[in-house]
């Protein structure tokens, strides 16, 4: 199914950035730090692109 809006966007970016990570994580620290960042900063990007767009900001998976 495509995203139909931006939030939906970046919720599919980060469910495939959690996959793809899931296989590494526990093999390296810096991983988990980096995922942890581009975690952050994507929850950002949903936030500024909500406010942009004017949808309701949502909480996103831990």
């Amino acid at each position: 199914m495509a995203p139909n809006s931006v939030s939906d966007h970046w919720d599919h970016l980060i469910s495939n950035c959690k996959e793809s990570c899931r296989l590494h994580l526990e093999a390296s620290p810096v991983l988990v730090e980096w995922h942890r960042t581009l975690r952050t900063a994507a929850n950002s990007a949903v936030l500024v692109a909500n406010s942009i767009c004017g949808h309701e900001p949502h909480s996103s998976p831990p």
